[in-house]
């Protein structure tokens, strides 16, 4: 799960959780990528067009990943770092 500050947060608190909101899906996607090259030796009879070891589509795969993750976090923690604290905590 991606980390939600509350409130207004300095800049030192912004560059913090985007560096947490980015290690995860990156070494979610590195991760991906060495069991994906585990796999595809044993799939290589299925893959049409492709390598096992092709290193174009292990990049493009592991870039669009990274890119939809990080947003998956990015945008929830920009929108809840915008919060002012006092209107979030007499909502509920």
């Amino acid at each position: 799960m991606c980390p939600l500050p509350v409130g207004n947060a300095g800049e030192l608190e912004r560059r913090r959780e985007r560096r947490a909101a980015a290690a995860r899906p990156l070494a979610g996607v590195g991760l991906g990528m060495a069991g994906a090259a585990a796999v595809a030796r044993l799939l290589s009879r299925e893959l049409y067009g492709v390598g096992p070891a092709d290193p174009l589509t292990y990049a493009a795969v592991a870039v669009v990943m990274a890119i939809v993750t990080m947003a998956a976090c990015f945008v929830p923690t920009y929108r809840a770092m915008r919060v002012d604290p006092l209107i979030a905590l007499r909502q509920e």
